[in-house]
């Protein structure tokens, strides 16, 4: 390959074998048509591609179906990560609940040729895929109601067993099966029990909790916050804290949701809060307060917006279709909203969210809901997919229209702005 180099207007070639030869660097290879263990055929289709390793589609010639097989890459601290990924889903689906709680199940684990292979039913597509289909213009909130409540019900049983899945994306929850609503939670390489945690670089940045950030104890807590992020973006088609590293991430989260709490910021890891904070000027003769300040500060173009601006794109979305009603509205946002408490302590759980009025079709207690006419965080109006039918036909059904689109646009990597 020759590229030009601006710098100096002189002709260079480059080795872009040397890139490639990087990026597969632990990668295992099959040949076309290898079987692993005896009966998996690879068909030739990549999945999935990430720093663990590959996800290839394959055939089971056992049973007659297709499934996922998720090769690890060959180096230690990959091989370790996925041994304790097996143990975790093993541990999971030993409780009688561990399939109706909307968890992948392992079908079989093994070692080829120095690589960790799991085995997985072969689903849909991700929810990453499902935006992508509707062009980034969000799914209504009918559908985002049935997804988050699995996805919630997911929580509480892993919250119940003491599992924290520390990687809580879009990318990480698939559609069962097409034209269905039917969710599973995937992806458990960065998972621990909560008495057990090991890492404290986790979760994909956009999704990332507060107490992550500020290198606090976590709990099952940052999951929940993950979701929240989730549910947001689910509904507007864009990440709702978008942060290009440390710092922009917590100006991102401070701009919708307020400064951190003094007593959450005096809970940070010392060189962070030194780092990334400040105490609040007093006043001579004032009382001293425990209330913080960002050292760097938001741009002045980034003027504080709210919640409930950025989901009804400033009161334009409200009324629009069924299910967008002020009402509709006031549930999403106020559970969305206890879900985003930085404060992990006083974060909705899974049982009570469960409870909340969003899941249950009732009015929030002496709440009117309504836009916020002042902000809008997009220039047009949307769109939304309303559900998916098990049995409709697309004349029936305007959804299967994005699942049809999302079946045709399988990511072979992350998206390049989900991680670090």
């Amino acid at each position: 390959m020759v590229s030009k180099d601006p710098t100096d207007g002189l002709t260079k070639h480059v080795d872009t074998s040397k890139k490639v030869d990087k990026i597969m660097a632990g990668h295992y290879v099959p040949a076309e048509n290898e079987v692993l263990h005896g009966r998996y055929r690879i068909t030739g289709k990549k999945l999935g591609m990430g720093t663990f390793g590959q996800v290839l589609e394959a055939y089971d010639e056992t049973s007659s179906q297709g499934v996922a097989v998720k090769i690890i890459k060959n180096h230690s601290h990959f091989s370790v990560q996925a041994q304790t990924e097996i143990k975790i889903l093993q541990y999971m689906h030993t409780s009688t609940h561990g399939d109706r709680c909307h968890i992948v199940r392992m079908v079989d684990h093994f070692t080829h040729k120095g690589h960790e292979c799991l085995v997985f039913p072969l689903c849909s597509y991700n929810l990453y895929e499902l935006l992508r289909s509707s062009q980034f213009k969000g799914v209504g909130l009918k559908l985002i109601r049935k997804f988050a409540k699995q996805i919630v019900e997911s929580l509480e049983f892993l919250a119940s067993i003491n599992v924290i899945h520390c990687d809580l994306k879009p990318e990480n929850i698939v559609i069962a099966r097409p034209n269905r609503s039917n969710i599973k939670i995937i992806d458990f390489g960065s998972s621990c029990l909560s008495d057990k945690r090991v890492h404290t670089y986790i979760q994909s940045r956009f999704y990332r909790a507060p107490e992550i950030l500020l290198g606090m104890k976590y709990t099952t807590a940052i999951d929940m916050w993950s979701v929240g992020c989730i549910l947001v973006e689910l509904h507007t088609g864009s990440p709702l804290f978008a942060g290009q590293d440390l710092p922009d991430q917590l100006r991102k989260i401070v701009q919708v949701l307020g400064m951190v709490p003094g007593h959450v910021v005096e809970q940070a890891n010392p060189s962070v809060r030194c780092e990334y904070f400040a105490r609040e000027q007093q006043h001579p003769g004032c009382t001293p307060t425990r209330n913080y300040t960002l050292r760097k500060k938001c741009p002045a173009n980034d003027a504080p917006m709210s919640l409930e601006s950025i989901c009804t794109l400033g009161g334009r979305r409200l009324n629009k279709e069924p299910d967008h009603s002020s009402d509709d509205y006031a549930q999403f946002v106020d559970l969305v909203t206890r879900m985003l408490e930085i404060d992990p302590a006083r974060r909705i759980t899974p049982a009570m969210a469960l409870r909340h009025p969003f899941f249950q079709d009732r009015p929030l207690p002496h709440t009117r809901g309504g836009g916020d006419k002042k902000r809008a965080t997009k220039p047009a109006d949307v769109s939304m997919t309303d559900d998916i039918h098990p049995t409709t036909t697309t004349e029936d059904d305007p959804c299967q229209e994005y699942t049809h689109r999302a079946k045709q646009r399988k990511l072979l990597v992350p998206p390049p702005h989900r991680d670090g």
